[in-house]
């Protein structure tokens, strides 16, 4: 394995405390890889970003390594095998669970377990109620359940590795950090780009922001493999625009990389945009162009979610069968909790049935025509939050980017950090950097 000066800086350190910042496509994954070969003698413990991830990696890691994601550690030592998981509670399930018909209460209670589960400023008192009538119901859960039931648990205080080794830590809610503060180890590593955090709505931090963290010595990863430099050099141009600091990204020499302003289409191309209800729109334009598409939607339930609100909408409640939006009288008092209550995850169905209208049911059908697979697709339309630890050969940046914020910014930075061969940069507003 041919590593650079700045790989082996990390995999021969000895360091006992090591964070290490890396650009996208450094080959952070491969890095820790050789750190654990490095280190074939000592028990690790690998807590990988994603399952996907997770699995990949469990093939490649020596025999010395236990790879988890911090929610299947989680679930390794729950007692709560027996109930029922979901990935998030839904206001569906408070009303459930608490037996109760004020979806705006529900809504209040959701937020406060959030709040309470990750000790975060919100409303702890509903938060804590609701934690534990999960808990004396026998009701189900969700992951956060787990893992706070794991962090206060006797088992998280029995387990000891030599190393922990910490993937994608830009991205962590304070209760994996925790966690992450319990389990007994000698040395830990982590890596992560700041630049792509891009979770903080959901109540995720930076592992750099903790004071955890603080005290480790840092090391950094700057070439990325996956592009050439002529795309390293305008990512370098923009993120400087951005964020009014140097990225320093280097690109591979073994690559040739174009800035294009024509439109490439074919397997492996991606149209990167902000949000879903973008993505929509744009799958609608691509179809009516006679193109094949892929969208990374649970297709099946987009469209019954859309038909649903059509029904609300138009007044045929009976033919609803979103529990949620059945417990709304109308469609207008459904816009207004929503407004009132933040849901990211309802909202761009909203913002989609009130751009088509009940002309949505012809564009779903003229959809589903021409939905592919991402190997024969034309082009694959996805949210920058969906690309992230993705790449393609072709990228056409989104036109509904904004930069008000950091996360913003760093949506950006993930869209950017995508192709290989190809970037197409014309939607970008340089004005607004």
């Amino acid at each position: 394995m041919n590593l650079t000066e700045e790989q082996k800086e990390v995999v021969y350190s000895e360091k006992d405390k090591i964070f290490v910042k890396s650009v996208a496509g450094s080959g952070k994954t491969t890095t820790l890889i050789e750190y654990a070969k490095n280190n074939f003698n000592k028990k690790i413990l690998v807590l990988m970003f994603n399952k996907d991830l997770r699995a990949s990696t469990r093939l490649k890691m020596p025999c010395n390594c236990e790879v988890h994601t911090i929610n299947s550690l989680a679930f390794f030592y729950s007692r709560y095998k027996d109930r029922f998981i979901v990935d998030n509670l839904t206001v569906v399930d408070v009303l459930e669970i608490l037996d109760i018909r004020d979806i705006d209460l529900a809504f209040k209670y959701l937020n406060g377990y959030i709040s309470y589960i990750n000790n975060i400023p919100g409303d702890k008192d509903l938060g804590a109620n609701l934690y534990e009538t999960m808990k004396r119901k026998k009701t189900k859960v969700d992951h956060l359940f787990i893992l706070k039931e794991f962090s206060v648990s006797k088992e998280i205080e029995i387990l000891y590795f030599d190393i922990l080794m910490i993937d994608e830590a830009q991205d962590i809610n304070p209760v994996m950090i925790e966690i992450i503060q319990k389990i007994k180890h000698k040395k830990d590593i982590a890596v992560g780009d700041p630049k792509q955090s891009i979770y903080k709505f959901m109540n995720n931090i930076s592992l750099l922001d903790s004071v955890y963290f603080q005290t480790h010595t840092k090391y950094t990863l700057s070439k990325s493999f996956r592009f050439g430099q002529e795309i390293a050099e305008i990512v370098n141009e923009i993120s400087y625009k951005m964020y009014k600091e140097e990225v320093g990204i280097i690109g591979n020499e073994n690559i040739k990389s174009i800035i294009t302003r024509e439109n490439v289409f074919g397997p492996y191309s991606a149209y990167i945009c902000r949000t879903n209800a973008h993505l929509f729109e744009k799958a609608i334009e691509y179809a009516l162009s006679d193109m094949k598409i892929s969208i990374p939607f649970d297709w099946e339930e987009l469209k019954l979610n859309l038909f649903d609100l059509i029904y609300l909408k138009i007044g045929l409640r009976e033919k609803i069968q979103n529990k949620l939006f059945k417990k709304y009288e109308d469609y207008n008092i459904l816009k207004k909790s929503l407004k009132i209550n933040q849901s990211k995850d309802i909202s761009y169905l909203i913002r989609i049935i009130d751009k088509y209208d009940i002309s949505i049911i012809e564009y779903i059908s003229l959809l589903e025509k021409y939905l592919s697979s991402p190997k024969y697709a034309d082009i694959i339309l996805i949210t920058a939050h969906k690309s992230k630890g993705l790449e393609f050969l072709y990228v056409e940046y989104g036109e509904d980017f904004n930069f008000k914020n950091e996360e913003e910014k760093n949506l950006t930075y993930v869209a950017l950090t995508r192709p290989i061969k190809e970037l197409n940069i014309n939607n970008l507003k340089w004005s607004k950097l």
